[in-house]
């Protein structure tokens, strides 16, 4: 009778236990508060000038400047301004569906304590203007649903200087890998205003010239010897280069690059005059490319020191796909 007793008063203590728990961290949405009110809220998002976004183990900084956005830890490196206008959108748009908690001692269990804190699990994402953080957002874990495993139907969040804990409607994907920041793309070129390929091989005979006489041409290759060419190989090729994509990038003044011989190995021409070497070398299976950009019409215009500025300064980490164009041999572009 005892031992029935005991038994009755232990399961009587464990639900008075999770009921505590459910009340307070919200794994009930029926029990915690709803809420209209959105305490994340900034009147204007033009203003923001700088982004930082920080976990226990990395930090990310972006700033604004002359309409285009920078990674401060990334050599100032431009930012791909579509990424920045995303993630800006992403927080414009939080919507906190319920109050889950006011208590702090469920900041840590739901992801939400400070990452400068010992074993602090949040993320930490301030938006500032002219020196001054608009606002101070810290987010957490996302929702569990009832089997345990992580939806998408939610992420715990709460303001920097509040014990408030929201639950929000879509989770919000605050990155700290510069990389995953970066503007691959690093020229904007159209394919059909390519009037010259030059590879310039190891050797004489893998050395080529591909070229349009005016726009709307197809490319062709310049001594052929009488094969047949590949017309899609000259196309991807021109494709290629129009549309560089990158892996990663350095500073040109970067000391890994000392002694290293970039050398020579593709220049293209554009209609306009506008002329790119593409300098290669090869280091620890990585593929890097340094571009010089001239104008054969106009000396140093102001289009072409606009486009050294934004590519002379740096070393590109190049995917297989380029540079493997620009050593293709010329064997490779005749049919067979």
């Amino acid at each position: 009778m005892k031992d029935k007793k005991l038994i009755i008063l232990i399961s009587t203590a464990l639900l008075l236990i999770a009921a505590f728990f459910i009340v307070n961290i919200g794994t009930d949405k029926n029990i915690t508060k709803q809420t209209s009110k959105n305490v994340f809220f900034i009147k204007d998002y033009s203003k923001i000038d700088k982004i930082i976004i920080q976990n226990k183990t990395d930090n990310l900084e972006l700033d604004s400047k002359d309409n285009s956005w920078y990674i401060a830890n990334k050599y100032k490196y431009r930012a791909d301004i579509q990424k920045v206008a995303d993630f800006m959108e992403s927080i414009a748009a939080i919507q906190p569906i319920q109050e889950i908690t006011k208590n702090r001692e469920f900041h840590k269990r739901l992801g939400l304590s400070f990452p400068n804190d010992i074993n602090g699990e949040g993320t930490e994402i301030t938006l500032s203007s002219q020196g001054r953080p608009l606002i101070v957002i810290v987010t957490g874990n996302s929702r569990k649903d009832v089997e345990g495993s992580i939806s998408n139907s939610g992420q715990y969040a709460r303001k920097f200087d509040e014990d408030n804990v929201y639950l929000l409607e879509q989770k919000i994907e605050a990155k700290t890998d510069p990389l995953k920041w970066i503007n691959r793309h690093i020229l904007n070129i159209n394919e059909e205003d390519i009037a010259v390929i030059n590879i310039i091989g190891r050797s004489k005979s893998d050395s080529y010239k591909i070229l349009r006489v005016k726009k709307g041409d197809k490319l062709v290759l310049e001594d052929h010897s009488g094969k047949k060419v590949k017309d899609a190989s000259l196309i991807n090729l021109s494709l290629t280069f129009a549309d560089i994509n990158i892996d990663d990038v350095f500073d040109a003044g970067n000391s890994k690059f000392k002694g290293i011989i970039l050398r020579p190995s593709a220049v293209i021409e554009l209609f306009n005059g506008m002329v790119y070497t593409f300098n290669l070398a090869e280091v620890d299976k990585k593929s890097f490319i340094k571009i010089v950009v001239t104008n054969t019409s106009a000396g140093d215009s102001k289009e072409a020191i606009s486009e050294q500025g934004l590519l002379q300064d740096w070393i590109y980490v190049i995917p297989l796909q380029v540079k493997d164009s620009l050593i293709k041999k010329k064997s490779e572009l005749f049919e067979r």
